[in-house]
Order: structure tokens, then sequence, then C-alpha cells
């Protein structure tokens, strides 16, 4: 069952491979897990053909859907025989009657909407057509017509699961997924909150079971997945009394969700008896008749004294989204400046459409526009598409000065505690290797036009065989700012007009490239001549985007000046 994603989402699959390896009906039956973060469309087709899978469930998230998408198309064209489940939470609908996968219907079976022992459900059968298929609750069966619904899947105690952990299913050298209740954080992508204990809790001694198998791995810590830990008071109760009698988190790393409006004396002090405490907490927008359209009270005061009190022995971080419908440019920085005088270390995320949220709950007056590949929030109620756009600019910008962190669809400010080291302004004349990173001019800078954000992209794509991705591009004039990330960080990269009066790592055809390296780290030879064979893809589009005529550079004009990093 493939997965395109990390640790949390792996463990669903491994759920799944569980319930697959502990039922004595399927004894002798071969099962083939493929769990990878590739998004090499050929890879995943060969891996599947390899084992000849007469059954093939796609995890699909909002990372792996696409790539999954086409994987089933060639799946389904090379034996259409085969049954094809999209399982997950994008495995809904609502996702096929976006433009871009109306006509995937026709390569998918079924849609798992039900519990992990749905899946197990469609191998056990004997055949596999679509009449038996719908007998199968928990599903959506393709049809001629549509989608059809198979009806709730049966009830099932969260103790009657059989545990990943336990069965050795889920590696024991980094932090392991937990469940404490049923009811992942993914259940309202928009306020973060989970339906917590709404499928059941598992029992204390279940959770003695699991607490007892990690640590004789050895594990380093666990992560709870589901819910906020204190979303659910028997759940927690559980854990706690769990831990009294294993004491797996005396030595160990917890990490978990919380929401601080409702962390009483007792959470406290059971976080205090854990050696190492790795927290997140979402704050909503500080705008009471916005943001998440559920109109939950919220106390700013008590927010932040829990902030300030879990910071003094864990590490807290302060989740906000960007794009939520009813909020906007100004009450998003109020809420960001709010955050950011908190003793934490802050993220923003670029806001998501769900199918399980906004994409079906919304009301038309949200006004929501999306990328139907993304699932980001393009415009809505609040936010147009260029205001969206220039405030993930900005947010670039913020975190490079920094020192923060950066991704497609997410940013960060280092908490007080961190290292800010002093940066250099990105567009000086020199652009040393190795030198911190600080980008200036955020009022001027605007996002670049997205036909030429797909051309940067897939030159990157295909300068560096997929090992570099494409996060980011400005634009202004005479000048583009690109961010890609590389496997040691970050790395920008600054194009301009060359001039004589300039100095440049590099001049292609009368383009002056610049670069700044990730933070603290100083490029290989390796990584330098991957960088230059991306330069020799970029330089096209950038003097069509720059303005440069042809007798601004011959073909294959280069000149090349390093500089050694200069000591910060």
């Amino acid at each position: 069952m493939p997965d395109g994603g990390g640790a949390p989402s792996s463990h669903g699959v491994r759920r799944v491979e569980a319930s697959l390896l502990a039922d004595p009906d399927l004894a002798g039956v071969p099962i083939h897990v493929i769990d990878a973060q590739t998004r090499d469309l050929d890879a995943w087709v060969a891996e599947v053909e390899t084992v000849d899978a007469d059954v093939v469930g796609l995890a699909a998230h909002v990372w792996s859907f696409p790539t999954f998408i086409e994987v089933a198309r060639h799946l389904q064209r090379n034996r259409p025989g085969r049954t094809i489940a999209l399982c997950g939470p994008l495995a809904r609908p609502a996702m096929f009657a976006l433009a871009p996968w109306r006509d995937a219907t026709a390569c998918i079976d079924a849609l798992v909407h039900g519990n992990e022992l749905t899946f197990r459900n469609i191998v056990r059968l004997s055949e596999r057509s679509p009449d038996a298929l719908r007998a199968v609750p928990g599903l959506h069966v393709s049809t001629a017509g549509g989608w059809v619904s198979t009806g709730e899947p049966p009830y099932v105690a969260p103790d009657e699961l059989p545990s990943p952990i336990r069965m050795k299913l889920l590696p024991s050298d980094r932090i392991v997924p937990l469940e404490i209740c049923r009811g992942g954080a993914m259940s309202c992508a928009t306020c973060g909150v989970s339906t917590g204990d709404a499928g059941g809790v598992f029992s204390e001694a279940y959770l003695v079971e699991e607490l007892s198998a990690l640590r004789a791995a050895g594990a380093p810590g666990a992560q709870i997945v589901d819910a906020p830990l204190n979303l659910s008071a028997e759940a927690f109760r559980n854990l706690v009394a769990a831990e009294k009698q294993v004491g797996f988190f005396k030595q160990a790393t917890l990490t978990a969700s919380i929401d601080p409006e409702h962390v009483h004396d007792e959470h406290l002090e059971f976080l205090r008896g854990v050696a190492r405490v790795s927290l997140d907490a979402r704050l909503p927008p500080l705008n009471k008749e916005t943001g998440d359209g559920t109109q939950r009270p919220f106390r700013e005061s008590k927010f932040a004294k829990v902030i300030e009190e879990l910071s003094t022995f864990t590490d807290i971080e302060v989740d906000i989204l960007l794009g939520l419908p009813g909020d906007g440019p100004i009450t998003f920085r109020r809420t960001l400046e709010r955050a950011r005088e908190l003793p934490c270390k802050v993220r923003i995320f670029h806001s998501l459409v769900l199918p399980d949220d906004l994409m079906v709950r919304a009301p038309a007056s949200f006004e929501l526009r999306f990328d139907p590949f993304t699932l980001m929030m393009r415009s809505c109620l609040g936010w147009s598409e260029d205001a969206l756009s220039r405030e993930r600019s900005r947010l670039i910008e913020m975190a490079y000065r920094e020192g923060g962190e950066i991704t497609p669809d997410m940013w960060s400010f280092p908490g007080p505690r961190e290292m800010r080291r002093p940066a250099m302004p990105l567009g000086s004349g020199v652009v040393p290797p190795g030198a911190e990173i600080r980008v200036e001019g955020a009022t001027t800078l605007a996002p670049a036009g997205q036909d030429l954000q797909r051309v940067l992209e897939l030159g990157i794509k295909e300068a560096t065989s997929g090992g570099w991705t494409f996060v980011e591009a400005s634009a202004r004039p005479g000048e583009i700012v690109v961010i890609m990330k590389t496997r040691d960080g970050a790395l920008v990269v600054e194009m301009r007009p060359a001039s004589p009066t300039e100095n440049a790592y590099k001049v292609v055809d009368g383009v002056a490239f610049g670069y700044r390296s990730p933070r603290g780290v100083k490029m290989s030879d390796g990584a330098l001549r991957l960088l230059d064979r991306v330069l020799q893809r970029l330089h096209a589009p950038a003097r069509t985007a720059l303005g440069l005529s042809t007798q601004d550079g011959g073909p294959g004009s280069a000149r090349v000046r390093r500089f050694r990093a200069t000591p910060s």
C-alpha cells in the first residue's frame, strides 16, 4: 500500500498492514508495502508491476494525490482487471468533482472512507466486481453514474485494532506515531481540532502494551498523531495511567498538539514528568467575527499565559493559518505580531481546502478559489489573489531575514532561545558562497507569474534529476529571485541583467547569477556543479523575463567569479 508522506501518514499505512497480517483468513496471502517519499511515477508503477498485485491501495494525501492518480491510470491501463482502491483523507468524491480529476473516476474502483478493516474486507473478497464491492460497507464505489456510497462501516472498538507498534511494523530508530484516541488531526484542517474521542479511545491496558513495546524497542520517543493531547479527558487519563506503569516518557520524547485554552494542572503535571516535550498549538485569527467560521470562543489572555508557562520547560511552537475565509491582511498581520510576542517558535501554514472540510462545508459567501493540485487557497472572502500572493512573498522574505524555514506551504520564525546569526543582504553586488541569507525589499518584490514559475520549476527538476525542488519565485523590474530546496536546506538564486560594475557568481548569456547557500552550510563541489547545471537551464527563461535582447550576451558566453564566504 503506497504512501507519499512521513511518519504520521505512514502510521495509517502500517495500521492497514497490521490488519491484513493479523487476519487468519489472509494467511499466506503476499502483502507488499511501499512506504516511500518519492514522486517518481515510473518508480511507483514499476514496483507494483514487479509484484503483479491483484489489489492495490493508494494512500491519498495532499502531497501524494496527483502522483497516485497517475499511478492508478498506468496500472489500470497495464492490467484492466486489477482492483485499485484509494484510501486516506483525500479519497473522497468531492476531489473527483474538481476539473483535473473528473476523468480519473474510470481508473479507481473504490474510495475507502471507513476504518483500516475496510481495505482488509476488499482483499477478503473472492471476486471484486462492482457488485461485490457494493457489499463492503465503508466505500464509495465507482459507477457510470458517479460514486455510490456503500454505507458506514460497522463500529470497531479501538482496542480491537491490531497494533503496528507491537507487530514491529514501524521503524523504532525514530519518533514513532502513537494514537490515544480515534480521530486524526486532519479531521478539521481549518482549525486543527480533531473529532477527538468520537471514534472511541484506547484503553489503559492497550496503551500499557504500546508504551512497553516502544520501551523494549528503544524508541527515542512517540508522537501523538490523533487529537490534541488534552482534547479527550478519557484518552488523556488512560495515557497518564499507562505511563505511570511503564515509565517510557521518563527517558523519551513526547511530541503532540495541545489546546492551550483547555490546559489544566493535570496536563502540566504530566508534561513536567516527561524527559523531552515538543508541542504545537494553533492560534486562531484574533478577529473574533471571522476565522474558520465555527465561532468558537477564544480567550487570548489564557492562551498567552499557557504558552508562556509551557515555554519554560518544553519546546513549543504556535501555528497560524494564512488565507482563512473572513480573515485578511490586516487581521492576519495582527495575529502574527501577537504570536511573535510569545516565547516560542512560530509557524505559518498556507490554508488548504480539504474534501472533509472547506471543500464541502464552506458557504457560497466564502467565495473559495483554490489550486486543484495542491489544494492551497488562492482567494476567498477577505483575501484577494493578489493580497494572498503578496503576503506569501512578505513571509518568505521575513523568514529568510530571521533564519527561519521555508517550504511551498510553510514559513517559520525561530523562538527566542534559538540561534539567530546575522545575515547579509541579498542583492549586494558580491554574492559569497556560504553567506547567511537576508532578503530585502519586501514591499517591492512581487510573485513571479505562474507561467514563469512553472518553467523554473521544471528546469530545476530536470537539471537536478529531482534532487532539488522549486519553492517560490519573486520578481521586480530587473531582478528575479528563485528559492529552491536542496538536500542541505534552502538555496536562493538571484538573477539580474549583467553589469560590468557588479560582481556575480556566474554570467550566462547576459544574465548575472548570484546565490545564497543554505544557512551555515558551505556548498560542496558536487553541489556547485549541480547549481551550474541549474543556472544553464534557467538562463533562457530568465533572459525573457528580464527583457534582455539577443545583443545583451552571446550564446555560450559566460564569466565566473568565485568569492570566499566572509565570517559572520
